[in-house]
């Protein structure tokens, strides 16, 4: 599989919102986050869709803080280095970013069998429950109604209930008593994922 930034020699030329998305889905770090903060108060319309996105930057730059101040540098410097967009794959971020249809029960069953196999074939799996337990137990709980919410909207013939057993499905593997690097880095392409989709709006319509 073609890393991001390979590919993007044979895209053409990207706005700034889209090279901010590129970083914060390659090696996010809170800095990153802050970019893409300003990015979307200067380029983004004022309304409810700019504030969902501003929320979950918000929450991801808080986890990823977190995490900075807990963690020690070269821990952190590790975790950051896994959640890159080689994890869901170049053709999902193609598919966003172009505007074309794109599954997003597929995008999210991608997402995280691909996160799993990355950090299990690493054997990174360290645990730091103590460290990461409480920005982590926040993370998941912010993910949970934003994902929920974006089923609302993207599958909204489902039930209550079914939508509850399948958002229960896709949380399961970050919600643990004990943290673990691959739960850090599920959360952290929840995130990815979840901004990926809130930002492609206020892209250009295609790259075609």
């Amino acid at each position: 599989m073609l890393k991001i930034f390979d590919a993007l020699r044979i895209m053409p030329p990207m706005n700034e919102l889209e090279l901010i998305l590129v970083e914060v889905l390659r090696r996010p770090a809170p800095a990153v986050l802050v970019s893409l903060q300003e990015a979307l108060l200067v380029t983004a319309p004022a309304g409810a869709g700019r504030s969902e996105t501003l929320a979950t930057a918000a929450a991801f730059y808080d986890y990823l803080l977190d995490l900075q101040g807990k963690l020690t540098a070269r821990q952190f410097s590790e975790v950051a280095s896994w959640l890159d967009i080689a994890g869901m794959g170049l053709v999902a971020f193609e598919n966003v970013i172009s505007g074309h249809a794109t599954d997003l029960r597929s995008l999210l069953t991608s997402l995280l069998a691909e996160s799993a196999m990355v950090a299990a074939s690493r054997q990174h799996i360290k645990a730091w429950e103590a460290e990461a337990r409480l920005p982590h137990n926040r993370a998941v709980w912010y993910l949970r109604e934003a994902y929920w919410q974006l089923s609302e909207r993207t599958q909204p013939d489902l039930s209550a209930a079914e939508r509850l057993d399948r958002l229960r499905s896709l949380l399961a593997p970050a919600n643990a008593t004990t943290v673990s690097s691959e739960r850090i880095v599920l959360v952290g392409q929840l995130f990815q994922l979840l901004l990926l989709i809130q930002i492609t709006p206020f892209l250009p319509a295609s790259h075609d």
